[in-house]
């Protein structure tokens, strides 16, 4: 088995650790006031539990569809992840970038915007070679488009 650009459990245990190494240094430097948004522990991991439930349910589902769209307009999945999905899923971003400037707070802003980066290049990658396999990473993706 040709082991190159191979990403195994290895990789991905190498990959969280430098994300939550970064997450450690960013609850370590916040702001107290940001980490009592909610007044106690049970409504905070019911709120938690509550998000993650929806996003695997409504997740699965935008995905599915994606895929049954790709299909019926005989389009790439893969031009579909970057157009639909992908917009989808940075909208929430979107709207927060332009309340947080609005509102005088560039720097959410642009801490979002990095944070989602680096939390989509560690933990996500990270985290799927435990979730499924290890996975070839194909550096020609964007020649099929």
């Amino acid at each position: 088995m040709n082991k190159k650009n191979l990403i195994g459990i290895g990789i991905g245990i190498l990959i969280i650790t430098i994300a939550l190494l970064g997450m450690d240094s960013i609850i370590k430097f916040s702001d107290e006031r940001l980490l009592k948004i909610f007044n106690s522990p049970v409504t905070g991991i019911l709120v938690l539990i509550t998000g993650i439930l929806l996003m695997v349910l409504f997740s699965s589902k935008a995905v599915e569809h994606s895929a049954i769209l790709a299909s019926a307009l005989g389009i790439s999945p893969l031009m579909i992840g970057l157009v639909l999905v992908s917009l989808g899923t940075d909208l929430p971003e979107i709207v927060n970038s332009i309340v947080s400037s609005s509102l005088g707070h560039a720097d959410i802003d642009i801490g979002d915007s990095m944070g989602s980066v680096l939390t989509q290049l560690t933990l996500v990658f990270g985290l799927l070679p435990f979730l499924g396999r290890s996975f070839r990473v194909n550096y020609c993706i964007f020649c099929q488009l």
